[in-house]
This record gives structure tokens, C-alpha cells and sequence, in this order.
């Protein structure tokens, strides 16, 4: 009985990586729906480390890398999963860990041995636990750069781990030309002069992450979903790219709201746009969907033109940066005494021509006595 109560105590404490996300994806903003949890990237560890010891003569003891690979997360059942981010040294990292492994491991009868297991793991000496440790290493990578070319992983995202990288952000940066290079290259010296892998000049993550690359591109079991309205000639630009797409053709309902959800993407891609060039790109495409909801809804295009230089002449632009703060009638003005559209009520001088310094001309407020007074002039809508 203590026997079963102590493998049921140990399942149910493991049990919780399935659940658990991994941080640094989380972290990064990586955006698809369901993220890769814990128990994911150790079966991601295993399987990778099958494939390798069957494709190159390693002479490892492969039972105790697949055991050593199986239970290298087990700290993360009652920790945080740190990350470059996390601010914590080495030292503190495998002290939380090794706390946390001691009480996973308390029900069971060989808990020393597993223990000694992830030590070695954590020390990274033995030819197993190096490949362990590169292995762990190459399968988050792996995984960043299916994240990157489904397009979950963005670019800018990536960027703001550079604080993290320290003499070597710059160089990182230079080099990089998509989210998980910058992962990539950060891991890349790992890899080197690394007696388990040198054996094998082929096996390098450059290698691997190309092979990944082309497989993906191939279409190897991977999917994107949009659920957004598209251009009209996406779907012959996705079949120009060998790859094969599910559309549909939405009712006058749901393409209405499909407009104007695209109107808002556009907007924001506008408003997150830092070259001139992505700003003059993104406009196009925001007035391109403004064209498509006017001819939705039978509106002549140059009609909307015609009322937008009637309603300029009548009532400007947008070019003189004017903002609005507020407005008041005389009766509001008269029982307060004073120009109460100056900042704080500052002025307390109800006819006074004198401009408010603090503010500047010609942006700076006026009391209410003045002639040109900027409030009055602008006061009516």
C-alpha cells in the first residue's frame, strides 16, 4: 500500500508540468493560443535525443540520458520557471531547484538516486549530462523557430531580451534576422568546441534550424490560423507558395464586422509602424479597407472626398496640433470671476489682455477679456 500511495503522491506532483507553461515563451509574447507546456518540451528533449543517438555514434549511455531528460525539469513542479529575465544567479536558481526536487522526490524509494541524477544534469561534467544540457537547449530553439515561421513569434518581441545579453546584445542584434534567431545565436557558443558534438561537425543548431526551416516551409504538419477578412488575391498568393488554404465566403453580417475589425488592425498597425516606408504601407492598406466599407455600403468614394474638403474649408484640419481641453460659457466665467479655462484658474483677472507667459504664443491660453482671445475664437463647434 505505501508503495502505491507513494507512486500516486509522486504522479500527482508531476502531473502539474502538463499545465505549466513555459515562461520564456510566455514572456516573449509569443502569440498563439495554446503555448507549449513543461511536460511538452520534455517530450520535445526526449524524441530529439532519440533521432540524434540514432543518426550519429555518440557512445553515451542512452538510458541514462532519456532519465536524466525525463526528470532535468522536476525542479519546475514547485518553482518559477526562471528565464534570462528572472534576475536570479545561478547559485539561487539550483538552490530553489534543488529544494523543490527533494520534495517531489520525498515519496519515493530511489528519490537519492534520481536526485544524484539531476545534480549531474545541473553540473553538466558527464558526456551525458553535456548532451543533455545541449539537447535542452536545442529542442527551445528548435520549438522558437516553428513559433517564428507559423508567425507567432515577433520580431520586436525578441528585441527585448537584448538588456539580457549583455556584451554580446549588440552582435546579436546585427545578426539576427528573424525573432528566434536572436535564441538562437544567443545559445550558438554553447554549441561549440563541445566534445559530444564535435564529433559530428553536421550536428550544429545552424544545421538543424535549417533543416527545421525547410520542413516547415514544406508543410510538414503545420498549420496557421488567421480567422480574418484578406485581400482578395491572398488565396492565389498562398497556393503560388506550395502551401493550401481554407477560406470562405462571408454573408453581408459577418463581412461588416470582418470590415471594420480589419479597419481596427490596420489602425493599430498604423499606430505601431516606426519607418517611414512601414507607415506609407500601413496607410495604404487602412484607406484600402476605408474604399472597401464605402463600397459596402454604396458610397461613392469621391462623394466622401468632396465632404472632406467641404468640412475642411468649414472647420479645418487636424495640421495646427489644437487640443481641446475644455470649454465654458460667460455665466460660468462670470460667477467664477476669472478666465476659468486657464490652467488651475490661475489668472483670477476677468478682462485682462495680458497673455499667460508660462504657455507661449501661439499655443498658450488667452484670458477672456482679450480681443483675439483664443478661447472665444474656438469656442463654437
Amino acid at each position: 500500500m505505501d508503495k502505491t500511495k507513494n507512486i500516486i503522491n509522486y504522479y500527482l506532483y508531476v502531473n502539474k508540468l502538463k499545465y505549466k507553461l513555459r515562461e520564456g515563451f510566455v514572456q516573449i509574447g509569443i502569440t498563439k493560443d495554446r503555448l507549449e507546456s513543461v511536460a511538452e518540451h520534455i517530450y520535445g528533449c526526449l524524441m530529439l535525443s532519440i533521432a540524434i543517438d540514432s543518426e550519429y555514434d555518440l557512445n553515451i549511455d542512452m538510458y541514462k540520458v532519456l532519465k536524466m531528460l525525463t526528470i532535468h525539469e522536476l525542479d519546475e513542479v514547485l518553482k518559477p520557471d526562471f528565464t534570462i529575465r528572472s534576475g536570479i544567479t545561478k547559485e539561487e536558481k539550483e538552490k530553489i531547484g534543488k529544494e523543490s526536487v527533494d520534495t517531489v522526490l520525498n515519496s519515493l524509494s530511489s528519490k537519492e538516486e534520481l536526485s544524484n541524477i539531476i545534480d549531474e544534469f545541473n553540473e553538466c561534467k558527464t558526456k551525458e549530462a553535456k548532451f543533455c544540457y545541449l539537447v535542452d537547449k536545442l529542442e527551445c530553439d528548435m520549438q522558437a523557430k516553428v513559433y517564428d515561421l507559423e508567425g507567432y513569434f515577433s520580431l520586436e518581441k525578441a528585441k527585448e531580451d537584448l538588456p539580457f545579453y549583455g556584451d554580446r546584445a549588440k552582435k546579436i542584434e546585427e545578426n539576427a534576422s528573424s525573432a528566434s534567431d536572436f535564441w538562437i545565436l544567443y545559445d550558438r557558443p554553447k554549441f561549440k568546441e563541445n566534445e559530444i558534438f564535435e564529433k559530428e561537425q553536421n550536428l550544429t543548431l545552424e544545421q538543424l534550424n535549417k533543416v527545421v526551416e525547410k520542413n516547415i516551409k514544406k508543410g510538414v504538419k503545420m498549420k496557421k490560423v488567421f480567422n480574418k477578412l484578406v485581400r482578395d488575391k491572398i488565396p492565389e498568393i498562398i497556393e503560388e507558395n506550395d502551401e493550401y488554404s481554407l477560406i470562405r465566403t462571408l454573408n453581408d453580417k459577418e463581412y461588416e464586422k470582418a470590415l471594420y475589425d480589419k479597419l481596427l488592425e490596420e489602425a493599430n498597425e498604423v499606430i505601431n509602424a516606426n519607418k517611414k516606408e512601414e507607415t506609407e504601407e500601413e496607410l495604404a492598406d487602412l484607406l484600402e479597407v476605408v474604399r472597401a466599407i464605402a463600397d459596402f455600403k454604396n458610397i461613392d468614394v469621391s462623394d466622401v472626398e468632396k465632404l472632406r474638403i467641404s468640412k475642411k474649408k468649414k472647420r479645418g484640419g487636424f495640421y495646427k496640433r489644437i487640443y481641446l481641453e475644455s470649454t465654458c460659457d460667460q455665466n460660468y466665467i462670470d460667477e467664477n470671476k476669472g478666465c476659468l479655462l486657464c490652467v488651475n484658474n490661475s489668472c483670477k483677472v476677468p478682462t485682462s489682455e495680458k497673455m499667460h507667459d508660462e504657455y507661449g504664443k501661439p499655443a498658450g491660453y488667452y484670458c477672456v477679456g482679450f480681443k483675439n482671445c483664443y478661447v472665444k475664437k474656438f469656442s463654437k463647434k
